[in-house]
């Protein structure tokens, strides 16, 4: 006998779990640290950063003036995010 599978957004809900997640991109993380900090804060999320992103961040630390300085700032962000 055939399985009937019911169909449209109500059968997502019952056959899922939806479970948030907060995917960082390098202009939220260099322009708006605190805004990342809130965000997490605010909500249980899963957050995702790709590896590459985050090797890209650790260099740009070693910069000098506002960009080494941003860096710093969102991986400090990042770190607090992962440890509270």
């Amino acid at each position: 006998p055939k399985q009937v599978v019911s169909k449209g957004p109500k059968s997502l809900k019952e056959n899922f779990m939806f479970v948030p997640v907060l995917v960082v991109d390098s202009n939220i993380l260099l322009s708006q640290p605190g805004i990342f900090k809130q965000m997490v804060s605010a909500l249980n999320w899963s957050i995702v950063t790709p590896n590459t992103f985050i090797t890209e961040l650790l260099s740009l630390t070693s910069s000098t003036g506002p960009v080494g300085d941003s860096a710093m700032a969102a991986v400090i962000a990042i770190h607090e995010a992962l440890t509270d």
